[in-house]
């Protein structure tokens, strides 16, 4: 179990009691692992006696999760790990991707060597991005001030880990002023952060369409078969066919509408929801 230490009601030391409280073995003994951005000195020590096995820090670079999932996961229930799928970093793009007030080349790195995850990545950036932007369009007050914190701290960890740091930094300004309860900085400093978001949303959008129109790709065709698959893998709950399929598909050059229902279904199938994730491909069917 990959658990944030924060999240709105229950943070997650207090999820990680309330689990290691049920009954049964299963329940004592399951791999907890923290998800922190306040990688300091003694928090290892702290999660420990809180009833974690480990800690990573965040923003996570996906070599460092392979170790921990080396670590935690016994052998025999391992699938493959991400160093036996990447075997060595993807070649340099040509021109390099660039995205102004980000660093492309920190967030490829962030995220496993490779430049088409770097650009998965962006994409759900981009739609997290979105919500959370409807939810800090006001100053938070006494009641808000908890779930505030918890949207901008997800945000420092998610724009360093795409390598926007300056916008980085300004969401974890925005976090400490939330910690102590300074709520005349956030109004000074809010309607700015968004601003930041916004740009850095619209730059990478931007460098997304411009991408898509140089390569003046023939678009692929979603074939029945490959339907069937999918439809049949999310009707069994098969992970591993699921990965599999969804990865196949989303290399393919489909047109965006089905690209990103694709890519939706992927998110889905990641968050365990898999009968909206069926309601999603019956879509794509139709």
């Amino acid at each position: 179990i990959f658990m944030d230490h924060m999240m709105p009601e229950l943070d997650g030391v207090e999820a990680t009691e309330a689990i290691r409280g049920l009954y049964g073995d299963y329940f004592k003994s399951v791999p907890i692992i923290a998800l922190t951005a306040n990688a300091v000195s003694g928090m290892r020590e702290m999660f420990l006696s809180k009833g974690f096995n480990d800690y990573i820090a965040k923003p996570i670079e996906m070599f460092k999760l392979n170790e921990i999932m080396d670590k935690w996961i016994p052998r025999e229930k391992h699938h493959k790990t991400i160093a036996e799928q990447i075997t060595e970093p993807e070649p340099e793009l040509d021109p390099p991707l660039v995205i102004d007030g980000i660093d492309t080349k920190h967030g490829i790195e962030m995220t496993g060597r490779s430049e088409s995850s770097y650009r998965e990545v962006l994409a759900l950036f981009c739609r997290d991005a979105d919500e959370r932007l409807e939810m800090l369009k006001e100053v938070p007050n006494e009641e808000t001030l908890k779930l505030f914190i918890t949207q901008v701290h997800a945000l420092k960890s998610a724009a360093s880990s795409i390598g926007a740091a300056k916008l980085s930094e300004s969401a974890e300004l925005l976090e400490q002023a939330g910690k102590r309860g300074d709520i005349a900085l956030i109004r000074a400093k809010l309607d700015i952060f968004r601003v930041e978001l916004i740009v850095i949303v619209s730059n990478i959008r931007a460098a997304a369409a411009d991408n898509a129109e140089e390569a003046d790709v023939q678009h692929d065709t979603l074939d029945v078969e490959s339907m069937q698959r999918l439809c049949g893998a999310l009707e069994e709950r098969d992970v591993e066919a699921l990965d599999a399929i969804l990865s196949e598909l989303s290399a393919k050059s489909f047109e965006s509408a089905v690209k990103g229902v694709i890519t939706e279904i992927s998110d889905l199938v990641l968050m365990g929801n898999y009968n909206k994730a069926e309601e999603m491909a019956d879509r794509l069917k139709g």
